[in-house]
């Protein structure tokens, strides 16, 4: 199963997380110091919209990585090289729409925010500098998906890492001795292009006999986009996830509530973060064991072990939230800054939800199901918008959240009912009874973890984050054990990790 490379390269990739979310919270606190919370909130408004644009992107970057699967595995150069230079053609023109489509947009931005202290003019400038951005990074981005395509993503994470370095360096100088917005989103608008130039220079050198720049492509452009109707009702519900609830809390509820929230979603989003950079280093040894392996049961068993996987990690990620997330946020930003009970009680399980049907997720990725993802993607999208939309006017904040918990849980079932069932043909009652037993001992490693933590005294805010966090990573883990020692996927993994210890294999 390629374990070697997807070992090594989902530990660059976590390493590579966990220093971007400590960036994160470093530039956050800074942000709030030198510039205030309302251009926090505005920030993280002008970061959602932005995420609309990406939706000019249709789908594009799944479409070419499923591609390139197959001629990687047959190491068709020709083949590769025409793929290649039908996707710059696409994301070229993409760069120039979202510039123009950003224009358009920044006449109408105001009505997105109901209160605000500054002029119209300030929010339409800071808007164009991050849809610039946002268009710049789409040069290049071709030779990025082939690197991911070919189990290269640690190198490509390496590489991001360092332009995020020299960008956060720089604005955060910038913020401190200018204080200035402008000057911040220009230095980070930069961050995509640097890092796209820096993995255009490494893929000539290292791929000079891959080209993207033949001629008579059109069949390969023509491939890319068939199966847009299908791939862009997928982005669409992914935009709807991650990024629609800070326009509704804006529009009805205010900035202040964004600033609030998006500090609870940047740790949130940052844990996520490294799911989805794990399902992106499975998601290319999956799509290229597809081209070589035919037998369903061999690929669901390497399925299981992955969702196993992920099981593990949203335990002790759902638990370790439960307990430190407040505590953390008290000591990062300061009391001010907390979320009421029920908002944060609806956050927690909807990470667990969602960070469950990952596995299921990048399965239809790497399958090309994208015409049985459609029609649940699209209910997904109005399904969250209608209820966050009544809720939030009912209950406020967690209102928009429920929406997306409900949303979530109904993408969760149709979706591994689609991968389990119809596409693996296993039994889906066996297959659902796992998951509520992975629920079970998810909910027990949090109550009991709670129930010890109310046992100690805790004088110190510092002290207080340091044993939760232990308490909870012991508990958890001692949990998922209990539960599924004697399953073949805790088996299998364990036998995963002691070949790769041992030998590991290409």
């Amino acid at each position: 199963m390629h374990s070697k490379k997807i070992i090594n390269n989902s530990l660059i990739s976590v390493l590579y997380k966990i220093i971007m979310l400590l960036l994160g919270f470093i530039t956050r606190k800074i942000f709030i110091t030198y510039l205030g919370s309302e251009l926090l909130g505005l920030n993280s408004l002008y970061s959602n919209l932005l995420d609309l644009l990406n939706l000019a992107d249709l789908g594009i970057g799944v479409a070419v990585q499923y591609q390139l699967y197959e001629p990687l595995v047959k190491n068709d150069k020709i083949k590769l090289s025409k793929i290649l230079t039908a996707s710059k053609k696409i994301y070229n023109t993409i760069g120039v729409t979202i510039i123009i489509i950003g224009i358009i947009l920044s006449f109408f931005i105001q009505h997105l925010i109901k209160d605000t202290t500054y002029p119209i003019w300030f929010i339409q400038i800071a808007f164009l500098i991050s849809v610039m951005g946002i268009a710049l990074g789409y040069f290049f981005v071709h030779k990025r998906l082939f690197l991911q395509a070919n189990e290269k993503i640690g190198l490509v994470n390496i590489i991001d890492l360092s332009a995020k370095l020299i960008t956060v360096v720089f604005s955060l100088i910038s913020t401190v001795v200018f204080r200035n917005y402008f000057l911040y989103l220009t230095i980070n608008a930069l961050y995509g292009l640097i890092s796209n130039l820096i993995i255009n220079y490494i893929f000539n050198v290292k791929y000079c006999d891959v080209k993207s720049n033949v001629k008579n492509v059109r069949n390969e452009i023509k491939d890319l986009t068939a199966n847009l109707k299908n791939v862009l009702p997928m982005k669409l519900s992914n935009y709807v996830y991650n990024s629609t609830d800070n326009v509704i809390i804006s529009k009805i509820i205010g900035l202040s509530t964004v600033a609030v929230y998006s500090n609870y979603m940047t740790i949130i989003n940052g844990i996520m973060g490294i799911e989805y950079l794990l399902g992106n280093v499975v998601s290319s040894s999956f799509g290229k064991m597809i081209q070589e392996i035919k037998d369903c049961n061999i690929l669901y068993e390497k399925f299981s072990v992955f969702e196993f996987v992920q099981f593990l990690f949203t335990n002790i990620a759902t638990t370790l939230l439960c307990l430190v997330c407040s505590p953390f946020i008290k000591l990062w930003i300061g009391d001010s800054f907390l979320i009421d009970k029920l908002s944060f009680f609806c956050l927690i399980v909807d990470f667990f939800v969602h960070s469950m049907y990952q596995p299921a997720y990048v399965m239809f990725s790497v399958t090309g199901k994208f015409k049985d993802d459609k029609y649940i993607t699209l209910l997904s999208a109005i399904i969250n918008i209608v209820i966050s939309l009544i809720m939030v006017r009912f209950i406020g904040l967690s209102g928009v959240i429920i929406g997306t918990l409900i949303t979530d849980i109904y993408i969760w079932i149709a979706r591994t009912y689609q991968i389990v069932k119809k596409y693996f043909k296993q039994n889906i009652l066996i297959y659902y009874l796992k998951k509520c037993k992975y629920v079970i001992g998810t909910s027990i490693a949090i109550i009991v973890s709670i129930l010890i933590c109310k046992e100690i005294c805790f004088n110190n805010l510092l002290l207080e984050l340091v044993i939760k966090f232990a308490i909870a990573l012991i508990v958890s883990l001692i949990s998922s054990i209990i539960i599924t020692h004697k399953d073949d996927e805790f088996k299998n993994t364990l036998n995963f990790f002691i070949n790769y210890v041992k030998k590991g294999d290409n």
